[in-house]
């Protein structure tokens, strides 16, 4: 083998190799001198690791050209073509070589912080997607809200209430004033049922009413604000330690019907942003679903109307937006997939008994982690 190798030549210097040692074999079974075996990438020589490397068309680069070599591969950028946002890989390299960019501090550092953090902009970048069975749809009447007039406001304040879907006197009679409203918020006559194991639809499913009225000050939004998903992506179990991905409403639609998802509304216009895109993988989503990181990658959103009603994918990015002026409003929000948990602490109970489906968790679970 040591004879081979000082007969053979080596790959990117096409030298002999004239030495014990010298000769070293990457992944892909090229033979090189190991002082040749450096990223190819124009004005990068970092050395590389056999252990850890594999070449993209032939070529070897280190961990943050190889990321940035596959999307411009991917996107069918070459160079000499414009760089724009579409090319986030390489307006990142162009920062490290420009010594005005505070991005030159990590030049000479490329397999270091920097690859981590190109690695996390592949992931966000590669995130968002139009699953066609996730996209928002806005129910009306042709070019008309389905919702005219909204009930008088009474201060009500309830959030993620269980109560039966299809059923009016699940709802407690101090709420019920919404029942019109509510009944729009879901799918065919079907979705009242959860189907099990045997094809049996023989269990009342469990939905979540949350309805806001209050009096929003200027320059403020009623609902949470920043652009997020119900889904509050994956945690660790406490109990397990395995990670879990945490629904909050699912979601699925075809042609005819809904399967799960939430239906949102207010009584105010341009009061919520909605994006076309979905988050397809859940891996991108921040601390409590937050994905306020991903709001320079998304499109241009879709803006609510007074008494349009939404429905959503719990992956679905959404914004609560600050009112121009002190604003009274009526939100409503049914939730109507299977949820992972149920936040006793932010969540209203039912006075009728009916219980939550799913994991009960006390505490903040903003200040919880």
């Amino acid at each position: 083998k040591i004879l081979a190798s000082l007969m053979s030549h080596c790959k990117r210097c096409t030298n002999i190799f004239n030495e014990e040692g010298h000769a070293i074999t990457t992944g892909n079974g090229d033979v090189m001198h190991s002082t040749c075996f450096t990223c190819e990438f124009d004005g990068c020589h970092i050395q590389l690791s056999t252990d850890s490397t594999s070449a993209l068309r032939g070529k070897y680069y280190c961990v943050t050209h190889h990321i940035a070599t596959l999307n411009a591969i991917q996107t069918g950028w070459k160079k000499g073509d414009p760089v724009d946002q579409s090319n986030i890989f390489y307006l990142l390299l162009l920062g490290i070589q420009d010594p005005d960019s505070p991005l030159s501090f990590f030049e000479g550092h490329h397999d270091g912080v920097f690859s981590k953090i190109l690695q996390l902009v592949y992931l966000f970048k590669s995130a968002l997607g139009y699953p066609q069975e996730k996209a928002p749809v806005r129910l009306r009447w042709g070019r008309k809200p389905l919702i005219k007039k909204f009930p008088k406001p009474t201060g009500i304040n309830i959030n993620m209430m269980p109560f039966h879907l299809q059923d009016e006197e699940s709802i407690p009679e101090e709420y019920r004033h919404y029942w019109p409203i509510i009944e729009y918020c879901d799918s065919d006559d079907l979705a009242r049922w959860m189907k099990h194991g045997d094809g049996e639809y023989d269990r009342v499913r469990v939905g979540y009413l949350t309805i806001h009225e209050s009096i929003v000050k200027a320059n403020e939004s009623q609902r949470r604000p920043g652009i997020h998903t119900e889904c509050s992506g994956y945690i660790r179990s406490p109990a397990t330690h395995e990670e879990v991905l945490v629904g909050w409403g699912l979601g699925e639609r075809t042609e005819n019907y809904f399967d799960g998802g939430i239906f949102i509304t207010s009584n105010v216009d341009n009061s919520t942003h909605i994006w076309r895109e979905n988050v397809v993988n859940p891996r991108a989503i921040g601390y409590q679903g937050s994905v306020e990181h991903l709001r320079d990658m998304l499109g241009q959103p879709l803006t609510t109307k007074a008494g349009e009603i939404w429905w959503l994918s719990d992956t679905t990015p959404h914004e609560s937006l600050p009112l121009p002026q002190d604003t009274p409003r009526q939100f409503v929000r049914v939730v109507t997939g299977p949820i992972s948990a149920w936040y006793a602490e932010h969540s209203t109970a039912n006075p009728l008994g009916i219980e939550p489906e799913a994991m009960i968790i006390y505490g903040n679970k903003f200040t919880q982690k």
